[in-house]
């Protein structure tokens, strides 16, 4: 085994880091919140994310009809709708006040929201068999298609929640969702696919150059939705849910700092094929690790009450 392989098996440490995420959300809101199936949320989202930086790998110059990208989103979309579904359920659970173990499914059913729930796992499981007949029928490849589903099933539990009813709230919901969605995505699927100098000085500035208007995107529709779900200004440190957005809001900062620090050092040497490829990993996956944590405060944040 390379080094470089070695290191691309650390991306899954983001699984344990959007723990931490959700960990710190339950310290910051409980009682109030988080819903027990934030964690499996929080992993169903960092799945679904790869699935859609797989699917788009085209936009990053690599070719997302690869046997071996096939695999990894068929794998990535198995993850994404076991956990989704395990979400759903431990989510319907809390709202019923039952356990996992006694809930059935007339009650899940009862306790409402189902319809999104079923539309996300059905996403992941379509892409996942999907990706399976196209690994032994490469003429039916169709990953826009892939990339289509995957952010359908990203953006529609997130819209059809409390901010549905708010003038502007979906439109901000849906860009923030996929904004988030493409800069960690396509930065996992670069650091999957990526072989050799040359792939990283191909796909690294593109990455970038992307990513730049994701930031943007995820701010601005941030502010928009924040400014939507809190009234009055003082729930940010009145309300659990508050005390959340202020430490994702932190954490984004901190991503945003680490980025901007990885684009001036890591960019010019990588696209002047002037860095290892074990290199390039390290900062991908640093910055992976990063993401995770703030997208398991993102999932902590969604599955708590706003007051």
């Amino acid at each position: 085994m390379t080094a470089g392989t070695a290191r691309r098996e650390w991306l899954l440490g983001a699984v344990p880091a959007a723990c931490i995420g959700v960990l710190v959300t339950w310290v910051l809101a409980h009682p109030a919140g988080p819903t027990p199936g934030a964690f499996a949320h929080a992993v169903a989202l960092l799945s679904a994310m790869t699935v859609l930086g797989l699917a788009g790998l085209r936009l990053l110059g690599a070719d997302p009809a690869d046997p071996g990208v096939l695999r990894l989103m068929a794998i990535a979309a198995g993850v994404w709708t076991i956990t989704s579904l395990i979400s759903s359920w431990l989510a319907a659970a809390a709202r019923v006040g039952q356990s996992a173990t006694t809930i059935g499914v007339d009650d899940f059913v009862r306790a409402g929201g189902t319809a999104p729930a079923i539309i996300g796992v059905g996403c992941g499981l379509g892409i996942c068999i999907a990706a399976l007949i196209w690994i032994r029928r490469p003429q039916l490849v169709a990953p826009e298609a892939a990339a289509a589903v995957a952010a359908l099933g990203l953006v529609i539990e997130p819209i059809t929640g409390h901010l549905r009813q708010q003038t502007g709230g979906v439109i901000a919901v849906a860009i923030h969702v996929l904004a988030a969605a493409w800069w960690c995505g396509a930065l996992i699927a670069l650091a999957l696919t990526s072989r050799g100098r040359k792939a990283w000085a191909l796909g690294l500035p593109r990455f970038s150059r992307q990513a730049q208007w994701c930031v943007l995107a995820l701010l601005l529709s941030g502010v928009v939705a924040a400014v939507l779900e809190l009234d009055p200004f003082s729930a940010l440190w009145t309300t659990g849910y508050g005390r959340i957005l202020v430490a994702k809001s932190i954490g984004l900062v901190i991503l945003l700092t680490s980025a901007i620090y990885l684009r001036r050092r890591w960019l010019p040497v990588a696209t002047s094929h002037r860095f290892p490829e074990t290199s390039s990993l390290r900062f991908a996956v640093a910055e992976v690790l990063l993401m995770a944590v703030v997208i398991g405060l993102a999932a902590g944040l969604g599955a708590t009450a706003p007051n």
